[in-house]
């Protein structure tokens, strides 16, 4: 990240494929931004900035907390932070330094190129000229007519600006269509395999509702069966809960009487006086 605005330098027009981009996050601004503005850890602007609760100094959120894990006080005055508390619960959020940050003007960063001292302003035919806010950065990338891209169309794999973008697809058209063509074969054969997969699942789905049928009938039957002996059941006393303990006794009380007719009868034996 750049503080200091660079002077433009200008170039000849050329192709900016192969050239090195400025990674996202690059800023160079077009003034410098105040020192009220800096983070007292990275010495960068704030990026998402973050009061500390007690002292109140203000530092990039990523910053500070990497310092308050070390470290259980504040980086800028030493002050002791509550110990038992989270990360999260020691810092909130500044409203007023953000937006503060993203009201500083810089330069696309599709305008810039590595030079002796860092990123500086170039100017030329393969150049963005843009200067917007820090807020306005990412919704212009996404349009810039200087952002590097790729050809769209699969397996080309060429790289341009996205302005030349027609001019790449207009210059090799045969190419273009025969990876096309050869795209939309490959995306058929994968419908194709889809298709397939789902007719199989379809088919295993009816196989299932059929053993689903069958094990409902089978269930059906067997209810109907149970119900058919029920009336054997209340007639074996299953029904009733007190008539297996009468049987009981009842069956008891038979062994009883056929217990005492097979028992001698008392007294002497009718024939003893004959012998």
């Amino acid at each position: 990240m750049s503080r200091s605005p660079k002077r433009a330098r200008l170039e000849s027009p050329c192709d900016t494929v192969g050239k090195e981009v400025a990674p996202p996050g690059t800023y160079v601004y077009v003034q410098d931004p105040s020192d009220n503005l800096i983070c007292p850890i990275c010495m960068g602007i704030f990026s998402d900035a973050c009061t500390l609760l007690g002292c109140h100094h203000v530092f990039c959120r990523t910053c500070i907390s990497q310092a308050v894990r070390l470290k259980r006080e504040c980086p800028a005055c030493r002050k002791s932070l509550p110990s038992k508390r989270k990360v999260s619960q020691l810092f909130t959020r500044n409203r007023l330094a953000n937006n503060f940050v993203g009201e500083l003007k810089v330069y696309c960063r599709f305008g810039l190129a590595r030079g002796a001292d860092g990123w500086e302003v170039r100017r030329g035919a393969s150049y963005c000229s843009e200067v917007l806010k820090v807020d306005e950065v990412e919704s212009h990338e996404k349009r810039c007519e200087f952002a590097l891209i790729s050809c769209p169309v699969r397996g080309c794999g060429a790289r341009m600006v996205r302005r030349d973008l027609h001019r790449h697809l207009e210059a090799d058209l045969g190419r273009h269509f025969a990876l096309m063509h050869s795209e939309v074969g490959r995306r058929e054969t994968e419908a194709a395999q889809a298709a397939a997969k789902l007719a199989e699942a379809e088919r295993r789905l009816e196989s299932m509702e059929q053993q689903i049928g069958a094990l409902n009938a089978k269930v059906s039957r067997m209810e109907r069966e149970r119900a058919s002996l029920r009336p054997l059941e209340r007639l074996l006393g299953r029904g009733n809960p007190g008539a297996p303990a009468r049987r009981r006794e009842e069956l008891r009380q038979l062994r009883l009487l056929l217990r005492g007719r097979a028992e001698p009868a008392e007294g002497p034996c009718p024939d003893a006086g004959l012998t």
